[in-house]
């Protein structure tokens, strides 16, 4: 046997070695989320009473909140591990990571949905378009008290605020649970699962063509989060089904004639959550910078021409895309009043703490409260506006799908920064998916830590606060939740946004599309 013949013998043992250990996290994290999160909160068990919650189930009892939180830092430092594991194995096979994946899915399949109430929301929705043939963007829950699943809804008096898309979806598996209560929930788990799956396989095919080496690495950051796993499939929250068509448009953007197909997938994502809407100018733009770029960075009049009518089939296809989707329930403006209606509540936000110190001393002065309100909100758009343009510049200068991803995930953050005023911990999950395709560590961690500290909310606001609300008013609990989210996050990319990424940044070899390196 030859020297390289056995180092490469090694090699292969010491990698297969490392997959067994990963194979085992991924297992050991799956027991966690059994023992944390479905043990305690049955689904069989507590779907038959209406409007049950994590508190409630355990009469609030600080030692339930203990152990909620000790099984939330313990999944997360073993999800943690098996990245820095799968950091350091390049070429890991799939099967590794994808495997583990499947059997924590199936284990929280089962959980109840014990940290938001959302997803029998969804189902009772669907009965008003399919049982009661109405619009529920203009009737309110309220108005079919005498249904049996009614005393499910936590919000009987907000409209319908989700896409059409969504609404149309929730309509086929209210249609479809013949069953009983039990039957829908365990479809709706169903649907947001194989989107889940859909989400897990865009992230692997973009980074085949991005980052090959650690496109296994891209899954597990976004597969294996416990966060991922307790929004998405054990309280069967809709944003897997929206970031599927935030992927599939990412997708569509690192290939040349696909990219036009970018800003019509991020607008049908819109048909579920309108947030899919903040990257379309950032496609369009990076189709004309790019093609500005291969011209040789001429300004000629053809050029001009045909980037407008780029520009202009662009418009039409999301205006088109967004217009076929509401016309079945538009009904004029109102058709958006519940949308309107949830962007006044605030929790957990940046732009609400803010709103809160500066309305009293404001409507002393003459103000509104609602004036307050929007002046807060009109701040952190104007913000949000000037550094979309700066972004832009930025891309302008690099025009490569690295730089549009990491504006994509900067971009995320801002919005949930400075303009989320209602925010909740499975937003997170918008960072998430952009922190997994961009394999930086200043991307990664980051987010890792916000899935973390917004999971810990839930303590604050189930235990803590229940416990101790004679001592902690709104506003303090407010205060508290802002400081457990963000500050560590924050801090974690301040010290690490300039790490290099992970492998190959970009298929162009880093400069832009048509450049060559003395343009750049």
């Amino acid at each position: 046997m030859t020297l390289t013949s056995s180092s490469g013998l090694l090699r292969r043992k010491f990698f297969r070695k490392q997959y067994l250990v990963l194979g085992l996290l991924g297992l050991m994290l799956a027991l966690v989320y059994w023992l944390t999160f479905v043990q305690p909160y049955q689904l069989e068990r507590y779907n038959l009473e209406p409007l049950l919650d994590a508190g409630k189930i355990t009469s609030y009892e600080p030692v339930a909140g203990q152990d909620f939180t000790l099984g939330v830092l313990i999944s997360f430092l073993l999800y943690a591990l098996a990245v820095l594991l799968a950091w350091r194995l390049p070429g890991l096979p799939i099967f590794w990571v994808l495997l583990p994946a499947l059997v924590q899915i199936a284990v929280m399949v089962f959980a109840y949905p014990a940290l938001a109430a959302d997803v029998y929301g969804y189902l009772f929705q669907g009965r008003i378009i399919a049982i009661y043939h109405e619009n529920p963007y203009l009737s309110l829950p309220l108005k079919f008290a005498a249904d049996p699943d009614y005393a499910y809804v936590a919000w009987p008096t907000l409209l319908g605020q989700y896409g059409p898309l969504w609404m149309m979806l929730s309509a086929v598996v209210a249609l479809a649970s013949t069953q009983g209560l039990l039957q829908g929930i365990l479809a709706f788990k169903g649907l947001i699962l194989v989107f889940q799956i859909l989400d897990m396989a865009l992230i692997y095919v973009i980074l085949q063509r991005l980052n090959p080496q650690y496109a296994a690495l891209g899954v597990l950051i976004f597969a294996w989060n416990p966060l991922s796993l307790i929004e998405g499939v054990a309280n069967a929250h809709n944003d897997p089904v929206m970031l599927t068509f935030v992927l599939l448009g990412i997708w569509c953007l690192t290939g040349r004639r696909s990219a036009y197909l970018a800003a019509p997938a991020w607008a049908v994502g819109a048909l579920i959550k309108f947030f899919p809407l903040l990257f379309i100018p950032l496609g369009v733009v990076y189709l004309v910078v790019r093609s500005f770029w291969a011209n040789g960075k001429k300004l000629t009049l053809r050029f001009l021409l045909t980037q407008g009518i780029v520009v202009m089939l662009q418009a039409l296809a999301v205006g088109t895309v967004l217009v076929i989707g509401y016309r079945p329930f538009w009904a004029g403006m109102e058709t958006l009043q519940g949308l309107r209606d949830q962007s006044r509540l605030f929790t957990s936000s940046l732009p609400g703490i803010v709103f809160q110190t500066l309305r009293d001393p404001l409507i002393l002065r003459g103000f509104s409260e609602d004036q307050v309100f929007d002046l807060v909100r009109w701040a952190g758009l104007a913000i949000l506006a000037v550094a979309y343009l700066l972004l832009l510049w930025h891309l302008y200068r690099h025009p490569t799908i690295q730089t549009v991803l990491q504006i994509a995930l900067l971009l995320t953050w801002l919005f949930l920064l400075l303009i989320t005023f209602w925010f909740q911990a499975w937003y997170v999950l918008w960072l998430l998916v952009l922190a997994a395709l961009i394999l930086r560590p200043g991307a990664i961690w980051p987010v890792w830590s916000l899935t973390l500290t917004s999971t810990l909310s839930y303590t604050l606001y189930i235990w803590i606060w229940v416990n101790h609300v004679d001592t902690i008013d709104v506003m303090r609990v407010q205060w508290l939740a802002v400081i457990l989210i963000y500050p560590i996050p924050l801090l974690l990319w301040l010290l690490l946004h300039n790490q290099v990424p992970l492998g190959i940044p970009d298929p162009s070899g880093g400069h832009p599309v048509g450049a060559t390196e003395g343009d750049v």
